[in-house]
């Protein structure tokens, strides 16, 4: 599981999670590239792990890209805020990463994070009941002005322009126009890159209908797939 900081590993013997920076993690995960004694992955997923939820996109694409690696076997992904150049690493044979998910159904995961770390596995698993949820990102908008005025508190705020909208939490009701086109903006760009990074991981896997025929807009009217119609469907 992923958090802001800190990736936590399960240690089977003591059934407890092991806390390690998401720095340490992605190292890890080059190690395992490069490494001969490991042949494979295997990554157990599932109704919307804590970790996964509290991590941001920046985090998971990070283990993402590091599990990417794995499958090339051949090199280090670029470090974006560091250096531009891709740090090669002793070519081996590439490693399958195998992914288990009794389902990718949870109310507390509508933004799909579970399904865009384990769209990158070489093959995903679903158990025969299983479903699989693809609708879209969700970001909530919350507003106490009425909760401040019944209890008589005043809050005094400074900003300037329109789409300053850090402080619409405490003076409105509900979201103004440019507080919506502002969300729906970051929402449209974080959408379309989760969306091209899971559809270029299972391209080889998605028919080739889907992908000439609007496949996100297939997948988005779709939204709930049984496990059946996810795997016709190339998604597992």
């Amino acid at each position: 599981v992923f958090g802001e900081s800190f990736a936590g590993v399960m240690d089977e013997d003591e059934e407890k999670e092991i806390k390690i920076e998401l720095r340490e993690l992605v190292d890890l995960l080059h190690s395992a590239a490069s490494d001969p004694s490991i042949s494979a992955v295997y990554g157990v997923f599932g109704h919307g792990g804590t970790g996964i939820l509290q991590s941001g996109w920046a985090q998971l694409e990070e283990v993402r890209n590091a599990l990417q690696v794995i499958k090339e076997a051949h090199r280090r992904h670029a470090e974006p805020n560091l250096t531009h150049e891709t740090q090669v690493i002793p070519r081996v044979q590439s490693k399958p990463l195998y992914a288990y998910t009794d389902s990718f159904v949870s109310f507390a995961d509508p933004s799909n994070k579970e399904y865009y770390v384990a769209s990158v596995f070489t093959d995903i698993h679903m158990q025969n009941k299983g479903e699989l949820n693809l609708l879209g990102l969700l970001t909530p908008q919350y507003f106490i002005r009425d909760l401040l005025e019944k209890y008589k508190i005043q809050v005094h705020v400074f900003k300037h322009g329109n789409f300053k909208n850090a402080t619409n939490f405490f003076t409105h009701r509900y979201m103004n126009k440019f507080h919506r086109e502002n969300v729906a903006s970051v929402h449209e760009s974080i959408n379309q890159g989760v969306c091209e990074d899971i559809m270029h991981s299972r391209s080889k896997a998605l028919p080739t209908s889907w992908l000439t025929n609007g496949l996100w807009k297939r997948i988005h009217d779709s939204g709930t797939f049984s496990a059946e119609a996810a795997w016709k469907a190339g998604l597992v």
